[in-house]
């Protein structure tokens, strides 16, 4: 902000109850799995897992438009800094690879 350093809070909301079948929970056993799975080196699944499971994408248009999303991680190492990003790609709009244009 030029003044100050600004405290950012990330959260989310991934709301797509309509998508697969909604009565299907995490529960209890898939919360200690991940728990134990985020302790594995170098174990990242991107796609249709945890919160990408029900992510879609393109669906401004109306449902029968949209496409799956899912989760993406990246990670970088510059000298001892380590930076890593998870994010569920859930939106509106479409995903388009900026480099060739495709959907």
């Amino acid at each position: 902000m030029g003044v100050t350093k600004v405290p950012i809070v990330c959260s989310a909301v991934l709301f797509d109850l309509m998508v697969g079948d909604f009565r299907v929970r995490p529960d209890r056993k898939m919360g200690y799995e991940a728990c134990v799975n985020a302790f594995e080196v170098n174990k990242v699944e991107n796609g249709r897992f945890g919160a990408g499971t029900g992510a879609t994408v393109g669906k401004i248009l109306g449902p029968q438009f949209a496409m799956d999303g899912g989760l993406g991680t990246y990670a970088v190492r510059v000298g001892e800094l380590e930076v890593g990003a998870v994010v569920a790609v859930n939106c509106l709009g479409d995903v388009i690879d900026p480099k060739t244009g495709k959907l």
